[in-house]
């Protein structure tokens, strides 16, 4: 049964039809590869497509001419980076948030094949 929003809201199974497939169906680009994974929920597929987390980089102080403020956003910057603890994912929809490049060995790879690439 498809695990899109219209099963999650009862909708009858008799009326659903998958147009455009599933997100959620791994396929492999080989032309001759037959590898094919249904609902597979795992996000991200690999590590290096994660949401990139929000910098904590030091702010400058507007008001503050002593340095207080600098050293206390120092801190606060260095513990962000150096602590084990999730953060806020950084929101990829703006234009000014960076977002790293992704080298293509770390995009997916099919375990059948070995040289195709895994995709919805």
């Amino acid at each position: 049964m498809p695990k899109g929003l219209s099963p999650r809201a009862n909708h009858p199974r008799s009326q659903l039809h998958l147009l455009h497939g599933s997100l959620f169906d791994i396929k492999c680009t080989d032309f001759y590869c037959n590898h094919l994974e249904k609902d597979n929920f795992t996000d991200p597929i690999v590590p290096a497509l994660a949401i990139p987390e929000e910098s904590s980089d030091p702010l400058p102080s507007a008001t503050d001419k002593t340095g207080a403020d600098a050293s206390t956003s120092m801190a606060t910057a260095l513990k962000g980076s150096q602590s084990a603890k999730k953060g806020k994912e950084a929101d990829i929809s703006d234009a000014a948030v960076p977002v790293p490049e992704i080298a293509v060995d770390d995009l997916p790879r099919c375990p059948d094949c070995k040289t195709g690439m895994l995709r919805p």
